[in-house]
């Protein structure tokens, strides 16, 4: 399980972002043609072609645009038209029936349609309630009320797991010249960092871990690639969150959680009905998990 604070599911904002960029190929964007069915304000022509304030308010997003001031909307609407005029140029080229331009066209636009059905039809709607966000932030204290920042010596694996002797040694172990002797004897190769850990950032089957750990003790997490990390906790700093500062993310992780929960079992629900047969040697290995 990932941190707290993380999305459940990646965010695919993005996406519609590239849809927008690569349909403007399929539409047939050459010179002088205006796009079908613009019913909306125009902010620029390009070659004949109107670029349109939802084209111009989607880049305003697609760039993290602080606001949408003079300056942010100036620098969007030369990022769309410089964008345009490179699918107009694509267009001339003919990578509209390029077979690999087609391959990305339809992933982004079968990812979109599915983002687009889940967002609205499958992902219940109703608001996390107050009561909910509080049992959550009383339940956690050690990510909230006793919240704590970690300062580490940080040993980076290049393993996939660690002998469970070395663990057992390692929990014996206080000190960062200890480490560094227990893990050469075991020929565990290892790069040295220094690093600060928050509660939030920890799996949260980690926090309790930490939490019970005290300055000179070992913790054993995983980095990012899936290596195993060994951390000498140095300084440990008591960092409280009120409830206040921490409601919004709170509820962001509470949805996040209940968005995947009503998918899986939408998905489920959706499988036992269709007739899915795998064809094929990718088929038979998909179908298998080989």
């Amino acid at each position: 399980m990932g941190c707290w604070m993380e999305n459940v599911r990646a965010s695919r904002y993005a996406v519609p972002l590239i849809v927008g960029t690569l349909t403007g190929l399929m539409l047939g964007c050459g010179a002088g043609g205006a796009a079908p069915g613009n019913a909306t304000q125009v902010v620029a022509k390009v070659n004949g072609r109107e670029l349109t304030v939802s084209q111009l308010n989607q880049e305003l997003v697609a760039m993290n645009a602080p606001d949408s001031g003079a300056a942010s909307t100036q620098e969007a609407l030369k990022r769309l038209i410089d964008k345009e005029l490179l699918v107009q140029a694509a267009s001339q080229a003919k990578l509209d029936v390029d077979p690999i331009v087609q391959l990305h066209i339809d992933a982004a636009l079968r990812e979109t349609l599915a983002q687009a059905y889940e967002e609205r039809q499958v992902y219940p709607s109703v608001p996390i309630d107050e009561a909910e966000l509080h049992k959550f932030y009383d339940s956690n204290p050690d990510l909230f009320s006793a919240r704590r920042v970690y300062h580490a010596v940080a040993f980076n694996t290049d393993g996939a797991e660690l002998p469970d002797a070395l663990l057992a040694n390692l929990g014996q172990t206080h000190s960062a010249d200890a480490v560094r002797a227990q893990l050469s004897r075991s020929g565990v190769k290892f790069q040295e960092d220094e690093v600060t850990r928050t509660a939030e950032t920890l799996p949260l089957e980690l926090v309790p871990r930490f939490a019970a750990a005290k300055a000179g003790d070992v913790v054993v997490a995983t980095t990012e690639s899936g290596s195993p990390q060994v951390l000498l906790l140095h300084s440990i700093d008591i960092s409280p969150v009120s409830y206040d500062q921490a409601k919004n993310a709170i509820g962001h992780f509470l949805r996040g959680r209940r968005n995947e929960a009503a998918l899986k079992a939408y998905l489920q629900q959706l499988q036992s009905a269709a007739k899915i047969r795998y064809v094929g040697e990718s088929g038979s290995k998909a179908s298998t998990g080989q």
